[in-house]
Parts: structure tokens; C-alpha cells; sequence
């Protein structure tokens, strides 16, 4: 998300850099904020109607000053109590988009391609040495709730390589990858499918006592130093796809795979699947525990799936749709 959002928003703004600077930026906040700000906001007043009612979720009251300014990810890493419902607990990330958004349009617009290139490569670099540090911030605030490794993962200082990544691959029109996509998208994914490839490997010997679940990324883990690397080779891996998709040849399976139309109209409605896909988890286990047969959790799962789609495409349809129509309506194209 973190990959694809650093090249998209870098696109968008280095395409819109001949605007004067307050039509730049009036644009671009307008335009995202028709974006985010409707789903997400509609998303927890709806909640809090039902906590109002009912008093669940628990804990909404506490989370609400934390979700209304999207500073939520510094909420899971320093004020998050466990026990507390987990409704909002995917809508993190969204805070951490939203802060990227606060500077990111600036150096755009003052460094201009070439130096925001530059500069993303920087952050590319340095990202390994903002995660070896953020730790020491946890005891600097005195935050015993939350591990080392939720912290990097949570706050967005350690995320930066994540769109810096995505922003080189839109600065630099004719880069290396562009003339050897095939090599170049797959020398980033390697470091990625070795980590996998050594967990798997490490459950099939039984040094594991069960699957690894996230194959190699563990969201907190700061085992063999993996907070320092790991998170490098998961964004290059899908700065590789991105390549791959981008200016590989039309056969490879990747980009043929994220052309169709399945994928497409999943892209249309990604949002909304991103908003309800945990609040619907939730909400089904309650109603419907988890089997333990592997083919009756699997109904459940395609249940679950569906039943998301439907309220995704729903929403896009019917909600979204309107305030997407009103993007250009008071500022001029680029």
C-alpha cells in the first residue's frame, strides 16, 4: 500500500508541479480528501453511533480524539491498552498515508523530479537507521504497553523507504528498470523469497512449532535484526512487482495478472475493502466462530469474502461514487 501510494502520489504531484503553488496544494487536498475523508469519516461516526447506543466497542470513546485527527498509529504505539475491541485497528495505516501527505507535496514541489529522486534515494538509505532508533523513542515516553518492533511497526518514521520507493520508480522516467524490467524486478524480489523460502524451510526441518503464518515478516518481530533489513526487502520486493507490471512485456504472468479486469475493479473498490474487511471479520467470528474443519473454514471464507465484495462495491457505488464526481470541480487541471 505503503510502495504503491509513494509512486501514485508522486505522480500526481510531479504532473500537477506547473500549477502556481496554491493551486497546487488546493488541488491535491481537495482531491484527496474527497478520497479519504468520506469513507473514513462515515466509517467511524457509524461506529460511534453504535457505541453510543450499545457502549461497543469499548474503548471507542478513548480512540476517537486519535481517529478524528489521524494520529491513530501513535495511538497503537504508545496508548493502545490491551483487552480493548479491535474495530479500529486496521486504520493505522491510514494515519500514516495521511501524514505523508502533510509533507510530501511540499519537497515535491520545491525540489522538482530530479532532487526528489535524489532525495528518496536518500530516504531509502536512512530508513534502516530511523528503525534501529525508534526503539530508544518508546523509552523516551515511557511506553511499557508496546514492544520495540510494534512501535517501528506502527509509527511512520520506519516507512518512509516504503514510499521513497515508490516515488523513485516516478521521478526517474528513464531508469535502468525501464530498459531491463525483467532483470531489475526480479533482483528486488529476491531478498524477499530467500526470507521466505529460509522460514519454510526452518517449519519443514521442525525447528517451528506451527506454520509461519506471515512467511518471514512478522509485523514486530526484531529477531536477526529483521526490523533493521527486513522491512527493506518486503518494500524492494514490491518495488520489483511494480516494475514488473509497469514496463515488463505484456506475456509475464504479473502483469497480465494486474490488467484484467478482476483486478481492475478490485482496485476500484480497494478502498472500501480496506475500510470494512476487519469490522466484517469481527463481526462474522462473533456470529459465526471459526470451525475447526479446514473445508467448513474454508465455506466460511468464501462466505466472508463475499459478503465483503458486496459491501465494497456497494459503498463505491452508491456512497463514494458521488463525492469522487466532485474531484474537479473547483480546481483546474493540471
Amino acid at each position: 500500500f505503503f510502495v504503491l501510494s509513494g509512486y501514485l502520489i508522486t505522480s500526481i504531484l510531479l504532473d500537477a508541479r506547473s500549477l502556481g503553488l496554491g493551486q497546487f496544494l488546493g488541488r491535491f487536498y481537495w482531491r484527496r480528501s474527497l478520497r479519504i475523508f468520506p469513507l473514513y469519516f462515515g466509517f467511524v461516526l457509524f461506529v460511534v453511533a453504535v457505541w453510543l447506543l450499545t457502549g461497543f466497542p469499548t474503548g471507542t470513546g478513548k480512540q476517537l480524539p486519535w481517529l478524528a485527527t489521524f494520529s491513530f498509529n501513535f495511538y497503537m504505539a504508545f496508548a493502545h491498552q490491551a483487552g480493548l475491541e479491535q474495530t479500529f485497528h486496521h486504520l493505522w495505516s491510514i494515519s500514516t498515508e495521511e501524514q505523508f501527505y502533510l509533507f510530501w507535496p511540499i519537497l515535491v514541489w520545491v525540489l522538482g523530479r530530479k532532487w526528489i529522486a535524489w532525495a528518496s534515494l536518500g530516504l531509502i538509505l536512512l530508513a534502516p537507521v530511523i528503525r534501529g532508533y525508534e526503539p530508544l523513542l518508546g523509552e523516551c515516553f515511557g511506553s511499557q504497553a508496546t514492544s520495540g518492533g510494534k512501535l517501528i511497526y506502527y509509527l511512520p518514521f520506519g516507512h518512509v523507504d516504503a514510499f521513497a520507493i515508490g516515488a523513485v520508480l516516478a521521478a526517474v522516467i528513464q531508469g535502468p528498470w525501464r530498459q531491463k524490467p525483467v532483470l531489475w524486478g526480479t533482483l528486488l524480489t529476491i531478498p524477499a523469497i530467500v526470507i521466505v523460502v529460509r522460514e519454510v524451510t526452518r517449519y519443514a526441518l521442525g525447528n517451528l512449532s506451527e506454520w509461519p503464518i506471515h512467511l518471514g515478516f512478522p509485523m514486530s518481530s526484531m529477531l536477526d535484526g529483521f526490523h533493521l533489513w527486513g522491512y527493506s526487502a518486503v518494500y524492494l520486493c514490491f518495488g520489483g512487482c511494480m516494475i514488473l507490471v509497469l514496463y515488463g512485456a505484456d506475456y509475464l504472468w504479473i502483469k497480465r495478472l494486474a490488467t484484467t479486469g478482476a483486478a481492475r475493479e478490485t482496485g476500484r473498490i480497494s478502498y472500501g475493502l480496506y475500510v470494512f474487511h476487519w469490522p466484517l471479520l469481527l463481526v462474522l467470528e462473533h456470529f459465526m466462530p471459526l470451525s475447526d474443519s479446514l473445508l467448513l473454514r474454508l465455506v466460511q471464507f468464501v462466505v466472508y469474502l463475499l459478503v465483503l465484495v458486496a459491501i465494497a462495491w456497494a459503498n463505491h457505488r452508491y456512497f463514494e461514487s458521488w463525492f469522487l464526481r466532485q474531484k474537479d470541480r473547483y480546481f483546474r487541471n493540471a
